[in-house]
């Protein structure tokens, strides 16, 4: 349960959207260094790889989800790392 105070700042921030730093690492077809691109579900858009670091890779992408406010708060995201048109559930997906 939210204070009064919480549920007026989660009313206030309700038009805004936060961009997240996503890093996608380990990705479980590991004979492959690098992939295609990263494809974040549920939101389905493809993006290209870039900024690898060490066995991953970072993505800054807009990640929100509506609480039962209707405030936009932060969204868990699955990412899967494409390789030659297929892709590869990516594991250890952090948010940084």
């Amino acid at each position: 349960m939210l204070t009064p105070r919480e549920r007026t700042a989660a009313e206030k921030s309700a038009d805004k959207f936060e961009m997240a730093l996503i890093r996608c690492q380990n990705a479980t077809k590991d004979s492959v260094a690098d992939p295609d691109g990263m494809r974040f579900a549920p939101f389905g858009e493809w993006l290209a790889a870039r900024d690898e670091v060490g066995d991953g890779w970072t993505f800054t992408y807009g990640v929100v989800a509506k609480n039962a406010f209707g405030a936009l708060v932060p969204a868990t995201v699955q990412c899967h790392a494409t390789y030659d048109g297929q892709y590869w559930t990516a594991t250890d997906l952090k948010q940084m």
